[in-house]
């Protein structure tokens, strides 16, 4: 299924609903990127970020390495926008940003952004 502009975070917010393990690969991450957690109640969370060429806020790093069961690390040429769960996956064009995502508000987002949601297990 096609997943676009608010959708994208709906999407992330209700994948993200109780999974137990959720491997996220997202290059750039916004003040307030941590929210997408917010109903977060899993055991593992793996997050890849890319640290080095900065389109990350650092202040996010520390709320995120905060979140129950999560191990955050980092790959200098990441450029992935991937979640990944046991049951679904997002693959798609957004970073985890107001640009990618609207965080702070839908009339702030600045860029349209298209994903894939998958339910196939292969």
């Amino acid at each position: 299924m096609l997943i676009h502009d608010r959708k994208y975070l709906d999407t992330l917010h209700e994948l993200l609903r109780g999974v137990q393990k959720a491997s996220v690969a997202v290059a750039f991450w916004g003040a307030g990127g941590e929210s997408v957690f917010k109903q977060w109640r899993g055991e593992s969370l793996r997050i890849i970020c890319n640290l080095r060429l900065g389109g990350t806020n650092p202040a996010v790093i520390p709320k995120l390495q905060a979140i129950q069961g999560a191990q955050v690390r980092h790959l200098d040429n990441l450029h992935a926008k991937l979640v990944l769960t046991e049951r679904q996956m997002v693959l798609g064009s957004a970073n985890i940003s107001t640009n990618g995502l609207g965080l702070e508000a839908s009339e702030v987002a600045g860029f349209s952004e298209l994903g894939i949601l998958s339910t196939d297990a292969g």
